[in-house]
């Protein structure tokens, strides 16, 4: 089913020219950033089906101040507006997503099992990446019927935990963005190496077509400048990306 899109998401597609070439000085407000990173999000590849999801450490490439901007992100899930999620792509990878963006994906489903119906209160309830089978139990009453439901929807996968049992929090259907994001990476860094100096200025990346990725270019470029994969410099002709041999 097609995803109705909550926040008025432009739909017209994506533009380069979104997001501010250098790192900001000050913060901005980081819902703002969050924003733009949604807006150039490629609706059409996943046909409606998967909103906008922005990796955290995207946010990094627009704000030098990481811890800033690692609190500023607390304070919105705190609020209940956005939601974080532990990735499988690195230890470190978290993806954000508003809130109202992760269950416009249930808005549709005919028939809704109790499990689901359930799912506003326990993201209310539980802000936290993950959740355990006692919280789930003791303080929404859920039984085990009700448990499947959402791990059957794919909101809550296993996590291995030494004593407990408990799952992450997940957004069903993310693996095809992780697909394209691991193509989008490994492309980009190949995209570098074979320049002569490992470089390219980031103007010029951005306007590259990724062999494999469906993904915005502009979208991987901000991926791997705020994953630290490359090297920022700056240049009196703009931001250079410098890949370096581990």
């Amino acid at each position: 089913h097609k995803i109705r899109w909550p926040y008025n998401m432009k739909r017209s597609g994506y533009s380069i020219g979104l997001l501010p070439a250098k790192k900001t000085k000050s913060l901005y407000d980081v819902n703002e950033h969050l924003e733009r990173l949604r807006d150039i999000w490629p609706r059409v590849v996943f046909e409606d089906k998967l909103p906008p999801v922005v990796m955290k450490h995207q946010l990094y490439s627009l704000h030098s101040d990481r811890t800033e901007i690692d609190s500023e992100v607390m304070k919105l899930i705190k609020t209940g507006k956005t939601r974080l999620f532990k990735m499988t792509t690195s230890q470190d990878d978290y993806a954000i997503m508003y809130t109202a963006d992760y269950l416009s994906m249930f808005d549709n489903l005919k028939n809704k099992p109790s499990g689901l119906r359930k799912l506003p209160k326990v993201l209310d309830m539980f802000k936290d990446v993950s959740v355990s089978k006692k919280e789930l139990t003791e303080k929404l009453s859920f039984n085990e019927d009700e448990i499947s439901h959402l791990v059957g929807a794919g909101c809550l996968v296993v996590r291995e935990v030494e004593g407990s049992v408990s799952w992450w929090f997940n957004i069903p259907g993310v693996g095809a963005f992780v697909k394209q994001l691991l193509k989008g990476r490994a492309a980009m860094i190949q995209l570098l190496k074979k320049t002569k100096y490992r470089e390219m200025l980031q103007q010029e990346a951005e306007k590259r077509t990724l062999a494999g990725c469906r993904l915005p270019t502009v979208y991987i470029v901000y991926d791997i400048i705020g994953s630290d994969s490359v090297d920022c410099i700056e240049t009196s002709s703009g931001t250079l990306l410098r890949w370096t041999p581990p």
